[in-house]
C-alpha cells in the first residue's frame, strides 16, 4: 500500500510540473503576441526573433524544469550524463529511430488530410510561434533552438526527471507515461503522434544505456536534419528552387548542397523505414520487464489520469491543441476587442 500511496504521489507532482509547463506556455504566448503588436517598430526583425526563442526558452524549459528539479529531484550529472558502455551502437539506431518517426509524422499527416477534406480543423499550432526565419541570423538562432535548447531540456525533463521518477513503478510504464507527456508537450496533433513514438525509442534507449547521453545525442541528431532546411529556407538561395531563369553562381552553389541534402534525406526516410520494420518484427527482443507487478498497467494508467493536477494538464492541453483559445481570447480582452 506505501508504494500506491507513492505512486500516486509522483503522478500528482508529474500532474502539478505539467500544469506549470502548459500555463507559462500560455503566458509566454501572450508575452510574444504583444511583443509582435507592440514592438514590430521598435526591434529589427533579428532581433524581436530571438527574442521570441528566448522568451520560449524561459517559458517552455526553465521554468518548468526548475519545479520538476525541486518537486521530484533529479540524479546526478555525472550519472545522468555517464558515458554508456556501447555508446556507437545506441547510436547507430538513428536511421530506425528517424524513418519510424517520420513513418508516423506521414501517416499523421495522410490522416488529418482526409479529415480536413470533410472538417475545417485546425490540426496544428505551433509553440514557439516564430514563423519562418527571414534571414540567415534568424535561421541560425532556430536551428541552435532547435538541435541544442529542445534536444537538451526535453530529454532531461522527459528522459531525465519523468521516466526516472516512474521507473520504480514499472520500466514499461515509465518509458510510455515519459513518451505520452512527451508528445502533448508539442501541444499540437500534428507532432503529438510521431514525437509518442520517438519518445518510446529514446525511453528505451535510455533506459538500455543507464543515462540519457545517447537520447540526448539521438533526439539533437533527429532535429538537426529539419534544423538543416530550416536554415536553407532562411537563404537568399531558397526563392531560387523554382526559379526559370539564370541563377547567380553563389546561389547555385547553395542550391547544389540543398539537392544533396534531399537525396541524403529521401535515402535515410527509405532506409530507415526499412530497418525500422525490421527491428519491429523482433519487438519481443526490445520488450522491458513490468518491475512492478502488484498493480496492472491499466490500473497505473487510471491512477495517473484521475489525479486532479493530471485533470488539470489535461484541460489547459486540450486548449493548446485548440489553438491556445483561452490565450487568444485573454490578449483580445486585454487589447480592447472584447471577449
Amino acid at each position: 500500500m506505501e508504494k500506491i500511496k507513492n505512486f500516486k504521489t509522483v503522478c500528482f507532482k508529474i500532474g502539478v510540473i505539467m500544469t506549470v509547463f502548459f500555463s507559462f506556455r500560455m503566458l509566454g504566448g501572450l508575452v510574444i503576441s504583444f511583443l509582435h503588436a507592440d514592438f514590430s517598430d521598435e526591434l529589427s526583425e533579428t532581433a524581436r526573433f530571438i527574442a521570441v526563442l528566448l522568451i520560449n526558452v524561459a517559458a517552455n524549459y526553465i521554468i518548468p524544469i526548475m519545479t520538476a528539479v525541486v518537486l521530484l529531484g533529479v540524479k546526478s550529472p555525472r550519472e545522468l550524463y555517464r558515458k554508456p558502455p556501447r555508446l556507437a551502437k545506441a547510436l547507430g539506431n538513428f536511421p530506425a529511430m528517424y524513418g519510424l518517426g517520420q513513418l508516423a509524422r506521414l501517416l499523421t499527416l495522410l490522416v488529418f488530410w482526409l479529415i480536413m477534406k470533410f472538417v475545417n480543423f485546425n490540426r496544428s499550432f505551433n509553440p514557439v510561434d516564430t514563423g519562418v526565419p527571414q534571414n540567415v541570423a534568424c535561421g541560425v538562432a532556430m536551428a541552435v533552438y532547435a538541435v541544442v535548447c529542445a534536444a537538451f531540456f526535453e530529454e532531461f525533463i522527459t528522459r531525465g526527471i519523468f521516466l526516472e521518477a516512474l521507473r520504480p513503478y514499472g520500466t514499461g510504464f515509465a518509458i510510455t507515461a515519459s513518451a505520452f507527456l512527451f508528445g502533448i508537450m508539442h501541444g499540437n496533433f500534428e507532432q503529438f503522434f510521431y514525437a509518442f513514438v520517438l519518445g518510446i525509442v529514446l525511453g528505451y534507449i535510455a533506459v538500455q544505456t543507464g543515462s540519457i547521453l545517447a537520447s540526448t545525442v539521438l533526439h539533437a541528431m533527429f532535429n538537426s536534419l529539419a534544423a538543416f532546411a530550416i536554415l536553407f529556407m532562411s537563404t537568399e538561395s531558397s526563392n531560387y528552387i523554382n526559379y526559370k531563369g539564370k541563377i547567380p553562381d553563389e546561389n547555385m552553389i547553395v542550391l547544389a548542397f540543398y539537392g544533396m541534402f534531399s537525396v541524403m534525406f529521401a535515402g535515410l526516410l527509405i532506409c530507415g523505414i526499412i530497418l525500422a520494420f525490421k527491428k519491429l518484427s523482433r519487438w519481443r527482443v526490445y520488450k522491458v520487464p513490468n518491475g512492478w507487478t502488484e498493480i496492472t498497467a491499466g490500473k497505473k494508467t487510471a491512477v495517473f489520469i484521475t489525479r486532479f493536477s493530471v485533470i488539470i494538464m489535461f484541460a489547459l492541453a486540450a486548449d493548446a491543441f485548440a489553438g491556445e483559445i483561452i490565450a487568444n481570447k485573454i490578449f483580445d480582452a486585454i487589447r480592447g476587442d472584447g471577449f
